[in-house]
């Protein structure tokens, strides 16, 4: 008998039939899932995976290799997105940039109008405070020269005997002289300027009104800006005689009047404060035509009658910046 047959035959080394036959070409060998190594492969081959996980997770393990069917999906999608913000991105810094470049160009060009009027610009409204001429100082002496100094050039007409009881021509007397000041001064400045234009060969402003010329602009500001300084201590000494000359030959019958100091005084504090207001931009002007008490423009003496809007007299003419401007001095009427 064969060895095989033998032990084929030995109840000792048989196997019950429930048995699986050892083999080594067969294989594989049972393995529970519990013990299975970590990498999820014995002996070369897969482990068993549980159904429930399987199922959540939508893996097939295959030869050791792990795959899902969104994983590339969910990639490219992130991908995309990132591009996408990317794009986004580029678009946003490009239109920051463009805003920086016109934030740039508008503050160069702010500063530049700013600089321009303060330095006496067309329009121009910034004031500089060293100056003692600006225009708010200048409305403060017209309001001192009613509330002051024609005081005190009433009282000097008060003490001429010729002139007693004529309160109302004195009254007129002081109001002729501002009139006559703001008149003066204004034509001192036209004519001054026209010397100027003359002497350099520049057209008239209205006559380059729509054709603009920058140099000419530019002398005209200039000049302007040379007359605003100098308000203070320019020479308007010809002015001064000029309205002292009108007042005494219209009251010719009072020649006391040459010897009043006070007047005099009185005089030359209202042409220089008229030559100030005059020479700024836009030049500042008297208002003594109204017939009828308008509130934003006069205030009533405190003999006048409260209830009636017809005005009889001027004591003060109303100040205004320019032509149809607000008023910064209303004038004194009696009603």
């Amino acid at each position: 008998m064969s060895l095989c047959s033998k032990l084929c035959s030995n109840p000792k080394h048989g196997h019950k039939k429930s048995r699986l036959r050892p083999s080594i070409i067969s294989g594989p060998f049972p393995c529970k899932p519990e013990t299975a190594p970590s990498n999820g492969l014995v002996n070369g081959h897969a482990t068993v995976v549980p159904s429930s996980l399987s199922s959540l997770t939508s893996v097939f393990l295959t030869n050791g290799s792990r795959h899902s069917n969104g994983y590339s999906d969910t990639v490219e999608k992130l991908e995309q997105e990132v591009n996408n913000l990317k794009v986004e991105l580029q678009k946003s810094q490009e239109a920051v940039k463009k805003l920086q470049d016109r934030e740039k160009q508008l503050q160069e060009r702010l500063s530049t109008e700013a600089h321009s009027l303060f330095n006496g610009g067309l329009n121009g409204h910034f004031e500089d405070l060293s100056l003692a001429s600006r225009p708010s100082e200048l409305v403060r002496q017209y309001g001192d020269l009613y509330s002051r100094i024609r005081v005190d050039a009433l009282d000097a007409l008060d003490r001429i005997g010729q002139l007693d009881d004529l309160s109302v021509l004195k009254e007129k007397i002081l109001f002729s002289v501002v009139v006559l000041s703001f008149r003066g001064a204004q034509q001192a400045v036209h004519e001054l300027r026209g010397k100027v234009r003359h002497l350099l060969n520049l057209p008239h402003p209205d006559a380059h009104r729509n054709q603009f010329d920058p140099l000419c602009n530019h002398m005209e500001i200039q000049v302007a800006q040379y007359l605003c300084k100098t308000a203070g201590n320019f020479d308007v000494s010809l002015t001064i005689e000029e309205v002292c000359s009108q007042i005494y030959a219209t009251l010719y019958d009072y020649p006391v009047l040459k010897d009043c100091q006070g007047l005099r005084s009185y005089v030359a504090a209202c042409v220089q404060v008229a030559w100030g207001l005059s020479v700024q931009n836009p030049p500042f002007l008297i208002m003594y035509d109204a017939r009828q008490f308008h509130p934003d423009l006069h205030v009533r003496f405190h003999t006048s009658d409260p209830e009636s809007v017809a005005i009889k007299n001027f004591l003060w003419p109303a100040l205004t910046e320019g032509y149809n401007g607000p008023c910064v001095y209303k004038g004194v009427v009696i009603t």
